[in-house]
């Protein structure tokens, strides 16, 4: 089982994606997670557990990942585009 950290509200129709019998999703609880979902949340403070493996940034960009640090660690870290695509398209389009 993994466990996926989300650090901020993350859909459900995204997270319902994951199969429950090899992920736990939860956005506390969980004191060694192997992945963390973020849309905003600053890390660079975090202290990075060794269990940690991947940050998925939900969003564009990933200023608010300490990169360097995790790349040092190890840890692979990615972004989404969809996800900022599916929040911001609608009020770009709105305008």
């Amino acid at each position: 089982m993994k466990n996926i950290l989300c650090l901020n509200k993350i859909a459900a129709c995204g997270t319902d994606l994951l199969d429950k019998n090899e992920y736990t999703v939860a956005t506390d609880g969980i004191d060694a997670p192997d992945a963390i979902m973020v849309r905003s949340a600053q890390l660079h403070d975090m202290e990075m557990p060794e269990t940690l493996t991947a940050i998925a940034r939900c969003g564009a960009g990933v200023n608010n990942i300490p990169v360097e640090k995790c790349t040092e660690k190890g840890v692979v870290v990615f972004n989404d585009k969809l996800g900022f695509k599916t929040t911001v398209v609608p009020v770009t389009e709105a305008e």
